[in-house]
């Protein structure tokens, strides 16, 4: 039989040696695992605050989808305001009309008139 075919055998060989290796070592090493091993059983049993980050970075996520959906649903409404301002600088940048333009004045004093005789 080898040791693949008898398994107890075989941990039951390894723990004899690791026994045999434990008790050979001097009070200082024994200390220092003690205490790593206290150390780690420590670790083990405080309470994981995975889900702080979890849910960290959901709120992140959420305010930058936020934002993103607001950005891009502002860009479709104008404020009041500023659709007069609007129309100016869509008239201003064409380049058609630029006749209009010229004679501005004459055209402001023929609509001011109107309203004073109208």
């Amino acid at each position: 039989m080898t040791e693949k075919d008898c398994p107890e055998r075989f941990v039951a060989a390894a723990r004899a040696a690791l026994e045999r290796r434990a008790e050979a070592l001097d009070a200082e090493t024994v200390a220092r695992l003690a205490d790593l091993r206290r150390e780690a059983l420590a670790q083990r049993r405080a309470p994981r605050r995975r889900w702080v980050e979890v849910a960290g970075v959901a709120a992140v996520a959420a305010s930058a989808l936020l934002v993103v959906s607001l950005w891009f649903s502002a860009g479709n409404v104008q404020p009041p305001g500023l659709a007069p301002l609007m129309e100016d600088l869509e008239l201003l940048s064409t380049r058609e009309d630029l006749e209009l333009f010229e004679d501005l004045d004459f055209y402001l004093w023929l609509t001011a008139d109107d309203q004073q005789t109208g």
